[in-house]
């Protein structure tokens, strides 16, 4: 029995000092290298490998290429933590995943993505036929670090760039899998996130009909648009840390000096946001953000119960501060598509329920510069629908600076031009005075053209 632990003792002994060798370190390369791209069926190239107990992975110069030989990942630090001993099992877990000094590219010029053979892999553990698969990559992920990583989707096919950079980022998840297309995490910090998309034509002919423009594992769903793959998804608490989001759309008009839905532009970005569920494509949180626009508006602070969908954003129990104004209890943009907020004046229609809000006019002249001469603070209680040249308020209770009071129903078109808006109001009390003092019981006014 003594001579069978000296013997073990020795083999295990001799192994370390085998993989702590060049030669140990260059031969457990290979072998993890070809057992990738076995698994991934394209080029995978490591620099340097490092184990740990035979269930702790160190890649150095990691290189993974699509099956058109370009790069899909490079990677010059990462970390896995894998199933035991996983030379000798046919099922291998990756159980945490660490990156560092990365780029990641998600490319198409036609309707396949360059990578879905990689999410085809990690996404199912059966065949096409139906039948389980002898043995694979299974992604069951408890942990995610990053630093210094950049993700680049570029999508020819349908004229849209999107170009995302994470300073930091730490997951804390119970389960994600790509197997059950789901995400159940704890906490997720991102740290310094730049968020950028860039809208141009594409390749696509106009006669082909649309193709799914996310990464699928399963057939899509024709009726979603950013979750075709029907993944779900709950996080406790999301936090960003002075963030940037940036949209532009090709245009051969000017950049606004206001806000312009063409060229949005936030920066200092950061939030909380809370019970985030993404189910289908509506994604609900409650957030309390701050942040700032290229156009000089500031979100000095923003607490909502948000939702999130293709063609709408909802705030309910709402409180924003901006630079001069203060919004309370609901408010909700729909629209055809994001593209909408290219003109937001005439294609975004509004809902809003105000309750004790005060707007100034300097505020609303960000989004409609000919107000900024008005130098008005509004006191402003009802509901208001519809788009800002088109805008209808029932219920009002209007006070703009100390001279004009309003209290009825309201139609504006014509907006944001003051001078050529033409206004239909029904009140219960209308007040105004300075060059002329008017006051109206009777509860029809009629019509009044400015």
């Amino acid at each position: 029995l003594l001579w069978f632990f000296l013997v073990l003792l020795f083999l295990v002994v001799s192994l370390y000092i085998f993989i702590q060798t060049p030669f140990g370190q260059n031969w457990i390369a290979k072998q993890v290298t070809k057992r990738l791209s076995k698994n991934l069926h394209t080029k995978v190239t490591v620099k340097h490998v490092d184990f740990s107990l035979f269930n702790r992975m160190h890649l150095e110069g990691l290189l993974v290429e699509d099956q058109r030989g370009d790069t899909l990942l490079y990677a010059g630090d990462m970390k896995l933590r894998i199933t035991d001993w996983f030379f000798f099992k046919k099922n291998v877990e990756l159980k945490y995943i660490g990156l560092e000094d990365a780029i990641v590219k998600f490319q198409r010029s036609d309707s396949v993505w360059s990578q879905q053979f990689l999410f085809d892999s990690f996404g199912s553990s059966s065949s096409p036929s139906g039948k389980k698969k002898k043995g694979g990559i299974q992604l069951n992920l408890k942990k995610l670090e990053m630093k210094n990583v950049r993700f680049l989707k570029k999508d020819e096919w349908m004229g849209e760039d999107m170009t995302a950079y994470i300073g930091a980022l730490n997951l804390d998840a119970d389960e994600v899998s790509f197997s059950k297309k789901m995400i159940e995490a704890n906490s997720l910090l991102i740290d310094k996130p730049v968020f950028s998309i860039n809208k141009y034509k594409g390749l696509k002919p106009g006669s082909v009909k649309p193709v799914a423009n996310t990464i699928t594992t399963v057939p899509a769903d024709s009726l979603l648009s950013w979750n075709r793959g029907g993944w779900v998804m709950h996080i406790d608490k999301l936090n960003i840390r002075n963030g940037i989001f940036k949209t532009d759309k090709q245009s051969d008009k000017p950049i606004l000096a206001g806000f312009d839905g063409r060229h949005i532009d936030f920066s200092n970005i950061n939030g909380e946001f809370t019970n985030v569920r993404w189910i289908k494509d509506s994604i609900t949180a409650h957030l309390d953000l701050s942040t700032k626009e290229r156009s000089g508006l500031e979100v000095k602070k923003m607490l909502a119960d948000v939702k999130f969908t293709p063609k709408e954003m909802a705030f309910n129990n709402l409180d924003i501060q901006t630079n001069n104004s203060r919004i309370h209890h609901y408010f909700r943009m729909s629209y055809e598509d994001f593209g909408s907020m290219g003109d937001f004046i005439h294609k975004v229609n509004m809902q809003a329920d105000f309750d004790g809000s005060e707007i100034d006019s300097d505020d609303i002249a960000f989004f409609a510069p000919a107000l900024k001469t008005w130098k008005k603070r509004i006191t402003l209680k009802g509901k208001v629908r519809g788009t800002v040249d088109a805008l209808a308020g029932r219920e009002l209770l209007v006070q703009a600076g100390n001279n004009t009071l309003l209290d009825g129903d309201i139609s504006l078109t014509g907006l944001p031009d003051i001078n050529q808006t033409f206004i239909d109001f029904k009140s219960n009390d209308f007040r105004t005075c300075g060059v002329v003092d008017i006051h109206v019981a009777e509860r029809d006014v009629g019509r009044v053209l400015r």
